[in-house]
């Protein structure tokens, strides 16, 4: 049985380091690949009828064509590669996330660029990581616009004791399972130092127990924000990915990110997994 990556591929973008990274992955992993793009049209949207002549014809045709290369990209670079299973979806009916959040039943763990909140435009063109991480039920995977290889050796874990970060662990263990190094990090008050390193070095022992590397850490919380502190670590001890739980409620329902996760989201140099 086959695992699925499930690589959001952006249309008019060069997809080129998102679709090395997901080779990489899917090499570690074992899985098949699905590439997913989406758009929809203006004359959806500009259902007035009051776009000047011929925009909506070349809209379209700029859509397909972008479909088109994407598709292209998809199936050389991973083709390429010699990656196994590569399946294409695409629309161009669909806004981007709505897509997207359709093909997810069939995905395991999800591949996407970073990218804040789109304004009305972009949203027919960009799949939302907000909306994809709150909506999924999946492990999604952030990928900053730098990273170009995904080769995760050192994991840090950033552990609360929440049903979240329970999930992440559990999502990750594929990764987890196949990494030299996995540090459990818990930030925390100076008066709950003690209580949080018991809570990882019992996550630790326990994934010990499933065969995989770790070991438990515990730190005092200074007057930075939580995420600067998180990213700050992850950085001096050369973290390659960083797994947390996201917190907060979907932008279909009045979205709310709690301050570390939608940090992370925006603002990680580091590839982020993140589950909810």
């Amino acid at each position: 049985m086959h695992s699925t990556l499930m690589v959001i591929l952006e249309l008019g973008r060069d997809n080129a380091r998102l679709l090395g990274v997901a080779g990489d992955i899917a090499e570690r992993l074992g899985t098949d690949v699905m590439g997913v793009a989406a758009c929809e049209p203006l004359k959806i949207v500009y259902a007035s009828g009051n776009l000047p002549g011929g925009i909506v014809e070349m809209d379209d045709a700029e859509i397909k064509l972008h479909v088109e290369e994407a598709e292209r990209q998809f199936l050389g670079i991973l083709g390429q590669r010699g990656t196994r299973g590569l399946t294409w979806r695409a629309s161009i009916t669909d806004w981007a996330s709505k897509f997207v959040l359709k093909q997810i039943r069939c995905a395991d763990v999800i591949l996407m660029h970073q990218r804040g909140d789109n304004d009305a435009f972009e949203q027919l063109r960009y799949a939302s990581t907000n909306d994809v991480v709150m909506e999924a039920g999946r492990p999604v995977i952030v990928l900053p616009a730098q990273v170009e290889t995904l080769h995760p050796k050192h994991i840090l874990i950033g552990w609360q004791d929440t049903r979240e970060a329970r999930r992440a662990v559990i999502d990750a263990m594929p990764l987890l399972k196949r990494a030299e190094r996995v540090t459990v990090l818990e930030i925390a008050n100076q008066g709950a130092l003690k209580e949080a390193g018991a809570n990882v070095e019992d996550l630790a022992y326990w994934l010990h127990r499933h065969d995989v590397p770790a070991h438990g850490q515990t730190v005092p919380a200074i007057d930075k924000h939580a995420t600067e502190q998180l990213r700050s670590i992850a950085t001096r001890q050369a973290v390659d990915l960083i797994v947390v739980g996201a917190y907060g409620h979907s932008r279909f329902r009045q979205w709310a990110f709690g301050g570390v996760t939608k940090d992370l989201l925006l603002h990680s140099t580091i590839p982020v997994l993140m589950s909810h």
